[in-house]
C-alpha cells in the first residue's frame, strides 16, 4: 500500500486543478513512493460540504496506480452520471478521499465483514460495488447493505440470499484529504 499518502492527495488535487480549473501548466507533483508504479485499483470520492459530489474508480487494475488516480479523479469530477460536472468555482470546496483497493477475492456470504470489506455482488449478468466505508458511513445493518447493493445492481432486493448470487470482496487503504 501507499506509505506517502499525501502524495496521492496531491496528485488528485493537481488533476482537479489541471482538468477542471484549466491550470495544466502546473507540473505534476513528484511521486517518490514506488507503489504509485504498481498496478492497483482505486476509487476517488469527491465531497462538497460532506455531501457526495462524485465517486468513480477502477476495480480491476490494468494500469499503474498513479494513472488510475488521475483517471478516477477526472472521471469523478466530470463524468459521474449522477451529478453535473464539477464547475471551476467548486474545485477548492471539494474534499478528496482516495480508496486504494486490494485484489478482488471470491468470497462466501458468511465470510463477508461489514466495515472491513468492499463488496461486489454479481448475478444474471449484472453487478454493483460498494467501498468498505459506505455501509458504516450510512449506518446500514448487514442486511440493509446487501439489499442496497442488490438494488444498485438492478437485481431483486433479496437476491443476495439466493444460491446463484456471487460475491467478491476487497479491502481498501482509505486516504482522506486533511
Amino acid at each position: 500500500m501507499i506509505k506517502e499518502e499525501q502524495q496521492a492527495i496531491d496528485l488528485a488535487r493537481w488533476t482537479l486543478n489541471s482538468d477542471v480549473k484549466g491550470l495544466g501548466h502546473t507540473p505534476q507533483p513528484e511521486l517518490t513512493d514506488p507503489y504509485f508504479n504498481e498496478k492497483a485499483g482505486v476509487f476517488v470520492t469527491l465531497k462538497k460540504n460532506e455531501t457526495l459530489r462524485g465517486c468513480i474508480g477502477v476495480i480491476v487494475p490494468v494500469d499503474i496506480l498513479a494513472r488510475n488516480i488521475i483517471t478516477s479523479t477526472r472521471n469523478s469530477a466530470l463524468n459521474d452520471h449522477r451529478f453535473p460536472p464539477v464547475r471551476f468555482d467548486e474545485v477548492d470546496e471539494l474534499e478528496i478521499e482516495i480508496s486504494v483497493l486490494s485484489l478482488l477475492k471470491e468470497t462466501k456470504l458468511e465470510d463477508i465483514e461489514i466495515g472491513k470489506h468492499g463488496l461486489i455482488v454479481e448475478g444474471g449478468g449484472k453487478s454493483a460495488v460498494y467501498l468498505p466505508q459506505v455501509a458504516t458511513e450510512i449506518g446500514w445493518s448487514f442486511e440493509q447493505w446487501l439489499d442496497s447493493l442488490c438494488d444498485k445492481a438492478n437485481l431483486p432486493t433479496r437476491y443476495w440470499t439466493e444460491k446463484e448470487a456471487k460475491f467478491k470482496t476487497f479491502t481498501a487503504q482509505i486516504i482522506n484529504e486533511k
